[in-house]
């Protein structure tokens, strides 16, 4: 069992090294979380703005510009109309692959994709629905960035793939983001 463990410990940090191009990013922007409810007898959908930021480390797997590129984020959304209001806040943990080619020397266009974990962490959304709806949801996510040296803009779509339901009854609530923003290379 030591043995394995050591092996284990050994391929991480050999994975984790990185080359002398990994990097860690910065992000930050503006999204637009949309909450859909259907099922016992009503539809029912609301849009929740906020803004995110986070950190995530691209890896560069050394082979035809491709990065994998795990990191977190944490979301505040809030919603108000005609005296109703909710907020929340959710932690994203992805673990996205990217596609970059460079336009310039110092523009680079990017493709990614990949899931997404959504963990709910607070909020008037989930106290008010706690006995109903679900912190958990699992996303699959994709967008595109360009970047001008150290700098660059991105913008993408989540698709929240779990029935985040869980009450009595039949009944659905989908969570999906758009979101905008900047990001930062350190």
């Amino acid at each position: 069992m030591k043995k394995i463990l050591s092996i284990a410990a050994v391929a991480a940090m050999m994975l984790f090294a990185g080359k002398a191009n990994a990097q860690i990013t910065l992000h930050a922007g503006w999204q637009n979380a949309t909450v859909k409810l259907e099922g016992m007898g009503s539809s029912l959908s609301r849009d929740y703005s906020g803004f995110y930021a986070g950190a995530t480390y691209d890896y560069d797997l050394g082979m035809a510009s491709i990065f994998v590129t795990p990191g977190a984020e944490l979301s505040y959304c809030t919603y108000s109309e005609e005296g109703e209001s909710a907020d929340q806040i959710d932690l994203r943990i992805r673990l996205w692959g990217r596609w970059n080619k460079n336009l310039t020397e110092d523009i680079v266009f990017g493709v990614f994709a990949g899931p997404s974990i959504n963990i709910g962490i607070g909020g008037a959304l989930y106290s008010d629905a706690e006995d109903y709806l679900s912190r958990f949801d699992l996303g699959l996510t994709f967008g595109a960035q360009i970047r001008y040296n150290k700098i660059g803009i991105e913008g993408g779509y989540n698709l929240g793939l779990l029935n985040r339901y869980s009450g009595e009854g039949d009944g659905t609530i989908k969570f999906s983001t758009l979101f905008f923003g900047l990001n930062y290379i350190l």
